[in-house]
């Protein structure tokens, strides 16, 4: 990302009223998060041409969230949803390098791993996956396939008496795939009316 696509993040993040912010995912995450700030949607916008290079095919703009971790900071291990195939995992500003653990490429689980018991340590001690870290800097980016690449983070460095790591998620699907990665749409694109009980699961989930 260039520098002054970098400064405009940073510009737009810092300008946010706190009492914009949403707090829901502050219990279980450690984070206040939100969608879609139009300043970062055009960012988005100008970032499409360049992630289409990098992973190989033409993409579009998903959606986008500012995610402000704190103290008690941490990213349970996770596969994102279809409508993040290609994320760009920017970095605005932290208090200590805080690595970000990603997967191989792999298939969608045929099995719901998260009700096993103890499956956050299978997954992160299943060799077949070789995690590996990446560490970013203020300003520094990587992209990675969100729905295919297992990714997670261990509790946010305890190194000072206030702790953070500011970033934002850029996601991104294949063009022209909107129809097929948003539940909502699928029972009239198929014609299929039992798939809006899919539908409804999702949004409750939000």
């Amino acid at each position: 990302m260039g520098k002054a696509l970098f400064e405009k993040a940073l510009e737009a993040a810092h300008a946010i009223p706190p009492g914009n912010l949403n707090k829901k995912e502050l219990l279980h995450m450690g984070r206040t998060i939100l969608h879609n700030l139009p300043e970062l949607v055009e960012i988005q916008k100008e970032l499409a041409a360049r992630v289409s290079e990098e992973v190989n095919e033409q993409v579009e703009p998903s959606y986008n969230f500012l995610s402000l971790y704190k103290d008690v900071g941490f990213l349970t291990p996770h596969l994102d949803a279809p409508l993040a195939k290609w994320t760009l995992d920017l970095c605005l500003e932290q208090s200590a390098p805080w690595p970000v653990y990603f997967s191989q490429v792999v298939p969608w689980p045929e099995e719901c791993l998260y009700e096993k018991e103890n499956w956050i340590n299978e997954i992160k001690h299943d060799t077949e996956l070789r995690f590996t870290p990446r560490t970013l800097q203020p300003g520094d980016a990587v992209i990675f396939s969100g729905s295919s690449q297992w990714h997670y983070r261990e509790p946010i460095q305890q190194a000072q008496r206030e702790n953070f790591c500011h970033l934002v998620f850029f996601h991104f699907i294949p063009k022209g795939t909107s129809h097929f990665v948003r539940p909502v749409d699928w029972a009239n694109y198929f014609n299929m009316p039992e798939l809006a009980r899919l539908a409804e699961h999702d949004a409750r989930k939000k």
